[in-house]
C-alpha cells in the first residue's frame, strides 16, 4: 500500500531506464528527447553509444556534453553503455589496432586416427596449426576403446618426437587416436573475433584506459551524481556461438592463456598436458578426473576464476576510485564496477555467453 500511495504522491523511485540511442544528432533534438523522456516520468537514461559514428572521439564529447547538462538540469541520472560494438569487449576496436596479443586465445584439440603397429611412423600433424600465430602446444596419443572412447591409462605425451610439423613415433599394436593441442586466435564464434581475451587482466585494462578512463578525463565532477555508471552488454569468452553449448556435447574451443598449463598444475598434481585431451573425448569411467576441474555448470572452475579476476575485479577497482556502478546483462561477473564511497553493489541481469 505504501508504494500505491508514494507513487499517487510522486514520491516513487525511477523504474525505467531506457537506451537513449546515439546517431550523431543535433543539439536541438538532444534537448528535446531528454525532455519528452521525463515528461513520462523517466528520470534515467542509458546512453546507447553503438550506432554512434565517433564514440570517445570529438563528436561524442559534443553530443554527451549536451545531454548531461540536460541531465544535471533535470536531476536525471545517466548511464553510458561502454563499447562502439556488441557485446562488450571490442574496447572500440584498440586490442585489434594497438594490442593484437591481448585477443581471445583458445585452445583447439585436432584430432586424427591411426591403426598399429606402425613401425618407424611419420604423422602429419601440422595442418592442425594453419593459421597465423597458431603454435602446437602438445602432441598426445591414447588407446581408442570405441568410435568415441579412448583407454585413460594409455595416454601418453609424445611432443618430444615432433620435428617441423610431424611426429616421429613407433605406434603400437591397436586403434590409436593421436590429440595435436593447439593455442590459436581462430575458432571461436565469428561475431566476437577480435575481441580482448576475458580471462587477463591486461586485455580488461584495454577497456577501462579506451572508455572509462576517457568519460573521467572529461566529466569527473559527475560521476557519483549525474552519471551513476557503464552498462556492461554480454562480454562473454565467445569460444562459440550461442547460450546452449557446454563440454561434452558440443565441438569447441576452449578458453586458453598463455600460462594456463602453469595455473593448472597445482589442480592436477602436475599432470596437465596429458590429461587435456579428456576436455574433447570420452575417457570413460577413469575419465572422470578431466582436466580444468570442471564446475558442475559445465564451465572450467579455472577459467570462471580467472574470468572473475579479468572481468570483475580490475574494473572493481577502478570503479571504486572513481564513485561509479556498472549495470550489465552479465551473470558470472555480475559484480562488475563498485564506487569509491561503496555505495550499493552492482545490478546484473541477463547471462554470460562462454
Amino acid at each position: 500500500m505504501k508504494k500505491i500511495e508514494d507513487v499517487l504522491a510522486g514520491r516513487q523511485d525511477n523504474y525505467i531506464l531506457p537506451f537513449f540511442w546515439q546517431h550523431g544528432e543535433d543539439e536541438s533534438t538532444l534537448r528535446d528527447y531528454m525532455e519528452k523522456m521525463q515528461s513520462t516520468g523517466i528520470q534515467a537514461v542509458c546512453v546507447e553509444s553503438r550506432p554512434h559514428p565517433d564514440f570517445v572521439g570529438d563528436k561524442w564529447w559534443r553530443d554527451m556534453d549536451i545531454i548531461l547538462d540536460e541531465a544535471r538540469k533535470r536531476s536525471m541520472k545517466v548511464w553510458i553503455l561502454d563499447d562502439s560494438h556488441f557485446p562488450t569487449g571490442y574496447a572500440v576496436g584498440k586490442i585489434k589496432s594497438d594490442f593484437p596479443h591481448l585477443q581471445k586465445s583458445f585452445l583447439k584439440t585436432h584430432q586424427q586416427d591411426f591403426a598399429g603397429p606402425l613401425k618407424h611412423a611419420s604423422f602429419l600433424v601440422k595442418w592442425a596449426a594453419p593459421h597465423p600465430g597458431d603454435r602446437i602446444i602438445g602432441v598426445i596419443a591414447a588407446k581408442k576403446q570405441n568410435m568415441d572412447e579412448v583407454d585413460t591409462d594409455t595416454l601418453i605425451d609424445i611432443s618430444q618426437y615432433l620435428h617441423d610439423g610431424k611426429v616421429y613415433w613407433d605406434l603400437p599394436e591397436g586403434e590409436w587416436r593421436i590429440f595435436t593441442l593447439v593455442q590459436t586466435f581462430y575458432g571461436g564464434e565469428k561475431e566476437t573475433e577480435g575481441y580482448l581475451n576475458p580471462i587477463v587482466p591486461e586485455a580488461t585494462q584495454v577497456l577501462i584506459d579506451t572508455v572509462y578512463e576517457a568519460h573521467w578525463q572529461h566529466y569527473e565532477a559527475d560521476f557519483g551524481s549525474t552519471i551513476a555508471g557503464f552498462f556492461s552488454d554480454e562480454p562473454r569468452f565467445g569460444n562459440m556461438h550461442g547460450a546452449f553449448g557446454s563440454i561434452g556435447r558440443f565441438d569447441m574451443v576452449l578458453p586458453w592463456r598463455d600460462d594456463m598449463l602453469d595455473l593448472l598444475k597445482p589442480l592436477l598434481s602436475g599432470e596437465v598436458l596429458r590429461l587435456l585431451p579428456l576436455l574433447s573425448v570420452d575417457g570413460g569411467s577413469a575419465g572422470a578426473q578431466r582436466p580444468l576441474c570442471l564446475h558442475e555448470s559445465g564451465q572450467p572452475t579455472v577459467c570462471r576464476s580467472l574470468y572473475r579476476q579479468a572481468w570483475r575485479m580490475v574494473p572493481f577497482a577502478w570503479g571504486r576510485i572513481h564513485r561509479s556502478f556498472d549495470r550489465g546483462q552479465q551473470c558470472s561477473c555480475a559484480t562488475w564496477l563498485r564506487n569509491r564511497a561503496f555505495l550499493p553493489g552492482i545490478v546484473g541481469t541477463g547471462y554470460v555467453r562462454y
